[in-house]
């Protein structure tokens, strides 16, 4: 920490954190929430991660067949010899139990990324694939 900033940063606390999007009908909204909550405390315990890690879940879009959550999550990281794996594998239990638990994974704002495109691929059906693929075909001619 640098002397003339007298101020501390989540940073000197090792924290580290990340958040996924996702979408949910309004009836599995509840359902989805509370497995996603459980299966981050669970992967955070494998991992070793103490104490228990911070999940927040947040509706951020309302539609008349549902919602888009967003789910930040952190956790202290001081005792691990490499986070960032620990923040992935996190992140991938989380987004497995996102399409074992009928959601689907969402861009909202971030977009899909290469760590989400797997999971982006089983939410969709064949012929939504397709057209995406087409329609990424023609904008590339253009």
């Amino acid at each position: 920490q640098n002397d003339k900033d007298e101020s501390s940063t989540v940073i000197h606390y090792y924290a580290i954190s990340d958040r996924l999007d996702a979408t949910a009908s309004w009836s599995n909204v509840e359902v989805l929430v509370e497995k996603v909550k459980e299966a981050i405390t669970n992967a955070c315990k494998t991992q070793g991660i103490r104490p228990k890690p911070y999940i927040g879940a947040r509706i951020d879009h309302i539609y008349d067949t549902g919602a888009s959550i967003t789910f930040t999550y952190g956790f202290n990281s001081h005792n691990l010899s490499d986070p960032l794996s620990a923040l992935r594998f996190i992140e991938q239990v989380a987004l497995a139990e996102i399409l074992q638990s009928n959601g689907s994974v969402s861009h909202n704002i971030s977009g899909i990324g290469k760590r989400k495109k797997e999971c982006f691929r089983e939410s969709l059906s064949e012929p939504a694939v397709k057209v995406l693929k087409n329609m990424k075909k023609y904008v590339s001619i253009k």
